[in-house]
């Protein structure tokens, strides 16, 4: 993973088909071109979670994604007590 991330974080533009790689390239600030996997319609298709992280990253930041993200597990984690 360290290798993985440090090529990720060197790279001067990732071309990637892959959620993960997407998501890394915004977290630590490289430029990234992502490539559709499946053809629209495809069943076995996966391009679901790639479109969503390009739909949030239009409207928000990675920080701004996360803090919402961390209020709303927070929310769930008081309102269901472990037993």
């Amino acid at each position: 993973p360290e290798h993985w991330l440090g090529a990720i974080a060197g790279a001067r533009l990732l071309i990637t088909d892959s959620f993960h790689g997407a998501a890394f390239a915004h977290l630590l600030g490289t430029p990234v071109k992502i490539l559709r996997r499946y053809r629209d319609g495809d069943p076995a298709s996966k391009n679901s979670r790639v479109d969503q992280l390009q739909r949030m990253l239009e409207k928000e930041t990675i920080p701004e994604i996360r803090e919402r993200g961390m209020n709303w597990l927070r929310e769930m984690l008081s309102d269901h007590p472990a037993e």
